[in-house]
């Protein structure tokens, strides 16, 4: 799994909000989507579609984890001067390709990697794991940085929906 490109599962829009007790609720940043791999010091980043993009990232390379390997599934970002993801900006540093224009992006337009999901730690695959259980190792392993962070989680996806909108993160339609 470690460094192969995997396909992960897509967002899908609902019109309504589950209200079931057992259901985790999370934010979708406006971002790209990013599996992070690490193992050993070493860092591959790669989008939903299997391209490897960890050139265009360097500042999260310096990123370390208390595991010998993972594979995290999460949201690129980057934040506007406001502290809300700015998927413009994002755009920006994701189409800089020469790497004289990524280092300028690096300072001008740091990135940001939201983990949600963790899918393989320590030589094991997590797929079978129930969501929470696979949570709690994700919180366990991650320090929250300018550059990475887990993304939070709520047992009340409408009270998650009324924060969002009050933050003009979304509108209601």
């Amino acid at each position: 799994m470690l460094f192969t490109t995997i396909k992960p599962m897509l967002v899908s829009p609902s019109i309504i909000i589950p209200v079931q007790s057992n259901y985790i609720h999370q934010l979708k940043f406006d971002g790209h989507r990013a599996l992070l791999h690490f193992k050993d010091g070493t860092i591959k980043i790669y989008t939903r579609q299997g391209n490897e993009v960890t050139y265009k990232y360097p500042e999260l390379q310096k990123l370390q984890f208390p595991v010998s390997n993972c594979i995290l599934d999460g949201e690129m970002i980057c934040f506007d001067s406001d502290n809300k993801p700015c998927f413009d900006s994002l755009m920006t540093r994701f189409r800089a390709s020469k790497t004289n224009k990524i280092e300028e992006k690096r300072d001008e337009i740091p990135v940001h990697f939201n983990a949600f999901d963790i899918l393989y730690l320590n030589d094991q695959s997590l797929l079978n794991k129930p969501l929470a259980n696979r949570l709690e190792m994700l919180d366990n392993i991650i320090i929250n940085t300018a550059y990475l962070s887990t993304c939070p989680t709520y047992s009340d996806g409408q009270e998650l929906f009324e924060r969002v909108k009050l933050l003009e993160l979304e509108y209601s339609i």
